[in-house]
């Protein structure tokens, strides 16, 4: 049973807000945060092991970063992997060094570590990263199977929207960050990101977004969760934007 949802943005800039669109970003991820999450979190991340043509899901024991560790929930993976497999998805399991124990660990992802740290009784999670070239109707069967998973947890969908708004950004410039950061804003607020299923590739492309796949299996959660949502804040900082989300039950 999912407890919460939470569609978060994992730019440094929430840790240490500057301006007043951050500081409501960070304020959601706050009250995301402090609410009951049940034994696990789920975070789906851009920033993980991502193997081309596939689902992963980390199986390592344990993921850390700098000292700080979080239980890998294998219980549940397992649940996922199977219903997964039957349903006849790419999805893999991905451990590290041996199969338990000490040794079983993998480092723990920025894009996972910053909605993590507001999450500060978090001790279980089980980390997916979705490859970029699966299928948009495997993402969201995806969803959909995490959606009705029986277990107790709770979901963080790690996403930062367009990363082409500036000309001294990294990628460059490019008017379609604006339009497909337009849309991503619309389908968040009318709670149909399911129409996210036939988003024009170029849009993809030249936005250079890291929550489109996401945000597929976001909306495969919502097709079967009657959840809506209840707070949405937007930023663009520099050259890439941030959209956090909480979402209520109906």
């Amino acid at each position: 049973m999912i407890k919460q949802i939470c569609l978060l943005p994992h730019g440094d800039e929430v840790l240490k807000p500057d301006d007043q669109d951050v500081k409501e970003i960070r304020k959601i991820m706050i009250e995301c945060g402090n609410r009951y999450h049940g034994e696990t979190l789920i975070v789906v991340s851009p920033h993980s092991i991502r193997v081309p043509d596939q689902i992963s899901l980390l199986y390592a024991e344990r993921i850390c970063k700098n000292g700080k560790c979080y239980i890998t929930d294998r219980s549940l993976a397992d649940d996922l992997y199977n219903v997964s497999k039957r349903n006849e998805l790419p999805v893999i399991k991905v451990n590290y060094g041996t199969d338990s124990g000490e040794l079983s660990s993998l480092p723990l992802d920025w894009g996972s570590e910053i909605p993590l740290s507001f999450f500060l009784t978090a001790n279980k999670v089980m980390i997916i990263a979705p490859g970029r070239e699966v299928k948009r109707s495997e993402l969201f069967k995806f969803g959909s199977l995490i959606g009705k998973l029986e277990n107790e947890f709770s979901i963080i969908i790690s996403a930062d929207q367009a990363h082409t708004h500036s000309h001294n950004g990294p990628y460059g410039f490019s008017f379609f960050a604006k339009m497909y950061d337009t849309i991503i804003k619309k389908l968040v607020k009318e709670n149909d990101l399911k129409s996210l299923m036939y988003l024009d590739k170029e849009i993809i492309e030249r936005a250079k977004p890291d929550s489109f796949w996401q945000l597929l299996i976001l909306a495969g959660i919502l097709s079967v969760v009657n959840a809506k949502p209840e707070k949405v804040a937007y930023t663009i900082k520099d050259y890439y934007s941030m959209l956090a989300a909480s979402y209520s039950y109906t």
